[in-house]
């Protein structure tokens, strides 16, 4: 079970935790907790991290603002033995942040190895207070930090992977403590073989909770939100948005990649590898079903399940008479990028031109790094002001005229298509819009495709 940040933030979110776990618990369920850091707190790291550099003043009040919010989150354990144990580990760790922020000062350099460290503190102050409100409620439980719990990672930072042998070998003791105890194991970060802190970047907690579940077998993981399912667009933008009851992997891991905050897409091949179903569940209504996500969900007999949307995207088009029988020409291009640390998200091919989607923030570097080949190239453009649309749904791969009635109902709305990918994935097409055509695009294409109107 993993509960993320927007489900942890005061008091009273900690008790509710407790309302949903501790039953279950009574009941012999075994059950591994995965924690994020209190809601924010993450971002306010990051920010401390990087003003830490350069100023020393802001460190202690910035320390003694997380010691009461997370003192305060401590006000309704009954125990004061108990939360007094909590404040000491609280205490402890607070200080080791500290002297952490001050040496990014005294260096005057925030390395990746250090930023990574300072980053995990949100989810080691949060796990200690997980703990102290499920044994004040009589609750065995017992919290660990990633890195003591052995999850081990590659010495990515930033954007670590996962050691499965490994994780799968420390975790069998885990595992069987389970017949007793809650395990409380922080998400986010694990460690790598020379003991360095690594974070699994933004989002991370869901790829740490999928790493766990795939380590112990679970038969599943549940996602507790403060939204509790998916939905076949933003609810806010398309009034006609549905409730998605199931979704496959894929379809699950594609919303994930366009930026659905219920899930992040590194969660799915863990629980692939081995069939673990996933649930997303809201904490505010825990006996709703919420979303079911399997291998393959039984049919609905719709073509169509979801339109999402990705902005902040930038859009490269190159065109060179180069690439015409000549073996080589992409992969110098992408191996370009792949040396500055550029990801390409979307791909669509002709015989002498390639255009491809990046974060809009590489622009700039995927320019003065595509540069020799621009000068070889009949065309390069850069564009900033677009988006990336995506169709999702399993039944697409068997299903003429999607592309068609896709491209039809953009057309009669004024939108045009700048590229569109098909093919390299058999649930989704990915079409290319100006940024400020977006929200329309998607709520055209959700009324013509997943509602049928007209």
């Amino acid at each position: 079970m993993k509960f993320g940040g927007s489900v942890l933030s005061t008091a009273e979110d900690f008790q509710r935790l407790v309302e949903i776990v501790g039953p279950r618990h009574r009941k012999g369920e075994e059950i591994l907790l995965v924690n994020s850091a209190l809601h924010g707190v993450t971002d306010e790291l990051i920010q401390a991290a990087e003003q830490a550099v350069t100023h020393t003043k802001h460190v202690s009040g910035f320390v003694n603002r997380l010691r009461r919010r997370h003192e305060n989150a401590l006000r309704l354990v009954s125990s004061p033995r108990i939360a007094g144990r909590c404040r000491a580990v609280l205490a402890g760790r607070l200080d080791r942040l500290e002297k952490a922020l001050n040496a990014i000062n005294s260096l005057q350099n925030l390395a990746p190895r250090t930023q990574d460290l300072v980053y995990t503190f949100g989810e080691r102050l949060s796990a200690p207070i997980m703990e102290a409100y499920l044994l004040d409620a009589g609750v065995q439980a017992k919290a660990l930090d990633a890195d003591e719990a052995g999850l081990v990672t590659d010495s990515s930072y930033g954007k670590a992977n996962p050691r499965m042998d490994l994780i799968k070998r420390n975790f069998k003791k885990i595992g069987t403590a389970l017949k007793d105890t809650i395990a409380i194991i922080t998400g986010y970060f694990g460690v790598d073989e020379n003991s360095n802190v690594v974070c699994f970047g933004r989002g991370g907690s869901d790829f740490s909770a999928g790493i766990m579940a795939n380590a112990v077998g679970a038969n599943a993981l549940e996602l507790w939100k403060d939204i509790g399912c998916f939905y076949s667009a933003d609810s806010r933008t398309v009034k006609g948005a549905q409730r998605l009851e199931r979704l496959s992997y894929d379809e699950a891991e594609e919303l994930g990649y366009f930026g659905a905050k219920i899930i992040h897409p590194k969660t799915i091949p863990p629980l692939k590898e081995k069939n673990i179903k996933a649930l997303v569940k809201n904490v505010f209504k825990p006996r709703e079903c919420g979303t079911l996500i399997t291998a393959r969900p039984r049919k609905t007999g719709k073509t169509v399940k979801a339109i999402a949307s990705k902005k902040n995207i930038g859009l490269i088009t190159v065109r060179s008479a180069s690439m015409v029988d000549v073996p080589g020409y992409l992969g110098r291009l992408f191996g370009l990028l792949s040396e500055h640390g550029i990801a390409v998200d979307m791909v669509s091919t002709s015989e002498a031109s390639v255009s491809f989607t990046i974060d809009r923030k590489d622009l700039l570097l995927a320019r003065k790094a595509l540069a020799g080949l621009e000068r070889e190239s009949e065309r390069m453009r850069f564009e900033s002001d677009v988006a990336l649309i995506g169709v999702i749904g399993e039944a697409l791969r068997s299903t003429p005229g999607i592309v068609g009635k896709a491209a039809n109902c953009l057309g009669k709305a004024g939108i045009n298509l700048e590229a569109i990918s098909l093919g390299a994935s058999e649930i989704d097409v990915l079409l290319v819009v100006k940024e400020r055509h977006r929200v329309q695009a998607v709520q055209v294409l959700h009324r013509a495709l997943v509602e049928g109107k007209t």
